[in-house]
């Protein structure tokens, strides 16, 4: 008999728990038309549901503003689920927006917004930070149709780190981590071991501006008489 009712009790605490889940589990669709898209985020995403953006073209709308749902206002849901909103990028054909300036990332983010898909065509030295936009076409104010290109000049200079006295390995790593992924290693023979496998030289120095397509070219240090003299090897991307 105790057994049984042990039995039963866990039961009940048991479904008690499921209970109490499946209720703080619960939420409903809010109502967000009207709303910008980043408010729109916003209130999905504190209600504990994953928002989805599709885009559509509306003449009526201005771009950025939620004009469709896929689950009505209040509609019950739980936390996790996807509501799927629609966006306008507004009328058809309408304004390029101003892209300069801005990172890659962040213009092909604005451009979104309008319907617009941003192409980066060319990289070109620059005292701004490395992808940059610097110059776009058509220009801001032009008319474009949805899902026509803004293509974009964009900064590719990098600062070159400092190389020298790191290994051959740490060298190649920073190499990679800042940008530059041509890199060639040249052996240079010493007899000090303190120095084997580390950079005695680099091209271009520790500092310059250069394009990310540069080549980076490192003297390593090893023994002398293994290599030394030996013609450049590349090792782009090999440790």
């Amino acid at each position: 008999m105790v057994l049984l009712t042990l039995a039963v009790l866990s039961l009940l605490t048991f479904g008690g728990i499921q209970i109490a889940r499946n209720i703080m589990s619960r939420t409903e669709a809010p109502f967000l038309v009207g709303e910008t898209e980043e408010n729109a985020i916003r209130i999905g995403t504190e209600k504990g549901l994953k928002v989805e953006i599709v885009r559509q073209s509306d003449s009526n709308t201005p771009a950025g503003v939620v004009i469709l749902q896929s689950r009505e206002y209040q509609y019950p849901m739980k936390r996790g689920d996807v509501l799927v909103v629609t966006v306008s990028t507004g009328p058809e054909k309408q304004g390029v927006p101003k892209v300069t300036g801005m990172s890659l990332t962040a213009a092909q983010g604005e451009a979104e917004k309008y319907g617009f898909r941003v192409l980066a065509t060319q990289k070109v030295e620059s005292d701004q930070p490395f992808g940059t936009v610097l110059g776009q076409q058509p220009a801001e104010g032009e008319m474009l149709a949805y899902g026509d290109i803004i293509q974009v000049t964009t900064s590719g200079s990098l600062n070159v780190p400092r190389f020298i006295d790191m290994t051959r390995s740490q060298a190649l790593l920073l190499a990679r981590e800042t940008g530059f992924n041509d890199v060639q290693i040249v052996e240079h023979g010493t007899l000090d071991e303190s120095k084997f496998d580390r950079v005695a030289d680099q091209v271009p120095k520790e500092g310059e501006r250069v394009l990310d397509s540069t080549q980076i070219t490192l003297a390593i240090y090893v023994k002398s008489g293994n290599g030394q003299g030996q013609s450049p090897s590349a090792e782009n991307d090999q440790e």
